[in-house]
């Protein structure tokens, strides 16, 4: 009898040990980043492994950080306007003069167009991430712009200068590896542009 009783005192002791399921309160929410949901529209990228990916914001399609501290940003977008008009601004944020021919710029592929290469370094003065505007010292930026039938094709990666210099052939290679998940819509696009 004592067995038996030692038995069920311990099998009760044993049971309300046991961890019963948490109740789990969300506090907080998050947008999907890319790798929780299909890719943006119909175009399918390979970001680096060494780029973070964060939510999109308002004006940028696909964001990441990376780099030391990932204090490098880089991003995705669709802007207004002319390729000049565009890498000027870009130069413009790094105090240098604006350009009167796109001869200037060296030149790359992206989605099977010719694109646009912008580079500039020194003191930057534009807000980054949506913020206020801060100058930096010593940055840098290495920009694409893509021409589509309505707009241009943004790609622009901006941090401290020899950071930046460190991703450059990761960031010429992300750009140019982009590839359109429904070919179509590019071919369509290539021949509206010729």
């Amino acid at each position: 009898m004592r067995i038996f009783v030692l038995t069920v005192i311990a099998a009760l002791l044993w049971t309300g040990c046991r961890e019963t399921n948490p109740v789990i309160e969300v506090t907080k929410t998050r947008r999907l980043t890319l790798y929780d949901k299909d890719p943006a529209g119909n175009i399918l990228d390979k970001p680096p492994l060494g780029w973070r990916t964060i939510p999109p914001t308002k004006f940028r399609d696909k964001n990441f950080l990376a780099g030391p501290d990932e204090k490098i940003e880089i991003y995705v977008s669709n802007v207004n306007g002319d390729l000049l008009q565009n890498a000027n601004r870009w130069l413009g944020q790094f105090g240098q003069q604006p350009v009167a021919n796109l001869a200037e710029f060296e030149t790359l592929m992206i989605l099977k167009r010719t694109s646009i290469l912008v580079e500039a370094q020194g003191t930057f003065g534009a807000a980054m991430g949506g913020g206020k505007k801060e100058e930096r010292e010593n940055y840098a930026l290495i920009g694409a712009l893509r021409p589509t039938n309505s707009s241009l094709l943004s790609f622009k990666m901006v941090g401290p200068a020899e950071a930046v210099a460190g991703l450059r052939t990761e960031f010429i290679e992300y750009c140019e590896t982009m590839k359109v998940m429904d070919v179509t819509s590019i071919e369509s696009d290539e021949e509206d542009s010729e």
